[in-house]
């Protein structure tokens, strides 16, 4: 009975690993996929500055392409915040699964203590079984 109860908390513990776990992995594609998307923004900032710089522009080109630059750096930030947010959330997943594993390696070694105890009940039992007919048989 207690063997079954220990298995069934091992399960449970480990059906909530595997769901940290995809969890996790979610995030981090997330984080990968923001991170793209800064890097590509900066790319496009950079192309912009070259030309403003390079090019002669009329004010009208201009102050397009500054807003748009503007525009671009504010998304940037904003996905920067994102990024540390899921960063956030991605440390506090791994120090779950860290506890997780911990509880499921704990109620491992006590299921194999308590079959290794059960183990010695039993062969005590047996071994008084097996005295007890032995002084039967000399009786």
């Amino acid at each position: 009975m207690f063997k079954f109860r220990l298995d069934r908390v091992i399960e449970v513990k480990e059906k909530l690993l595997d769901d940290k776990r995809i969890e996790m992995e979610d995030c981090l594609a997330k984080i990968i996929n923001i991170t793209n998307d800064i890097n590509n923004i900066n790319n496009t900032i950079n192309v912009s500055y070259n030309k403003i710089s390079v090019t002669t522009l009329s004010g009208n080109d201009y102050c397009v392409l500054k807003e748009y630059i503007i525009y671009l750096e504010v998304k940037n930030h904003e996905l920067i915040g994102q990024r540390e947010n899921l960063k956030a959330i991605a440390d506090s997943l791994r120090s779950e699964l860290f506890e997780l594993l911990k509880g499921i390696k704990m109620l491992e070694t006590l299921k194999s203590k308590a079959l290794g105890t059960m183990k010695k009940a039993e062969a005590k039992r047996e071994q008084k079984k097996l005295d007890d007919l032995a002084l039967r048989f000399n009786d």
